[in-house]
């Protein structure tokens, strides 16, 4: 496994970057809400039928096809199922336009859930594009008046509070035309699946607490995330203790996976160096 320290690295490498993004300009708690919106809309439903369609795991398959409504009496129905599901494994369209292929052709059947949020999204949608008041904060907003000083003297009554409220019907707005757009391809929801699943090469270093893996690489840099600074456990002019334990904490989870073989690698110049090696007295430093 090789351990990073953000999903939004990880959704880089194993291929979800456009779900991901989507989802970090709403949310803050990103991973818990894609899996609950993907599961309300049936995308994971779908993606673990697919996974089974490719694993021949034809007994889940027929069990699922057959709640969905999709009856297997012939070989021309076992012909026109198969076709289905492979056009939607390889298809290269929106993950939206997949979704209602399966729908049409009853490899699902639409749940409760997935009206619901369909529900909102339209009333929501509707209701935003008829009001003025919204209309013209959105078109300063976009014109670069996107914080609460730029805009203030630009809108009647705009307080800090209206403003906020503005913003997050903006980013809700936002959220839902993008999420229905072909922007994400239904192989992203495959991918984003095979790393909740555990199947790919990476993991989080605060996924992997409690298991053991025979080899660990880590790599002692922040990437893409300003709130852990590992330079803090070994620099010797910290004096914030609850910084240096907050960091350490998490390296800590990360380099105790190890079952045979740790490897730590930190880039850095000689400034800090003395401070680095204290910490790793076994060392081998290769020179850039």
């Amino acid at each position: 496994k090789k351990l990073m320290l953000t999903n939004k690295s990880i959704a880089l490498e194993v291929g979800f970057e456009n779900l991901y993004t989507i989802f970090n300009d709403r949310y803050t708690d990103v991973k818990e809400e894609i899996e609950k919106d993907l599961t309300r809309l049936q995308f994971l439903d779908l993606a673990q039928l697919s996974k089974a369609y490719n694993e021949t795991n034809y007994n889940f398959v027929i069990t699922e096809l057959k709640k969905a409504g999709f009856i297997l009496s012939n070989t021309a129905d076992k012909e026109k199922i198969s076709k289905v599901l492979d056009n939607i494994i390889n298809s290269e369209q929106g993950a939206f336009e997949v979704l209602e292929l399966a729908f049409k052709n009853k490899v699902l059947k639409k749940s409760d859930s997935y009206n619901s949020f369909i529900s909102r999204k339209d009333i929501f949608l509707s209701d935003v594009k008829k009001d003025t008041y919204y209309i013209k904060f959105k078109e300063h907003y976009l014109n670069g008046k996107n914080t609460f000083t730029r805009m203030k003297d630009d809108i009647d009554n705009l307080t800090e509070e209206i403003f906020k409220e503005n913003e997050r019907f903006f980013k809700k707005e936002r959220f839902f035309e993008e999420l229905f757009s072909t922007r994400i391809k239904f192989k992203e929801i495959i991918n984003y699946f095979s790393y909740l699943n555990e199947e790919t090469d990476y993991i989080t270093m605060h996924k992997t607490k409690g298991s053991g893996i025979k080899n660990v690489l880590i790599i002692l840099d922040e990437y893409f995330w300003t709130k852990y600074k590992f330079k803090t456990i070994f620099d010797s002019n910290e004096t914030d203790l609850d910084k240096i334990i907050f960091n350490k904490k998490l390296f800590y989870v990360a380099s105790s996976r190890a079952i045979d073989n740790l490897l730590c690698i930190r880039i850095t110049t000689t400034e800090g160096k003395d401070d680095l090696l204290k910490l790793f007295p076994v060392h081998e430093e290769i020179k850039l």
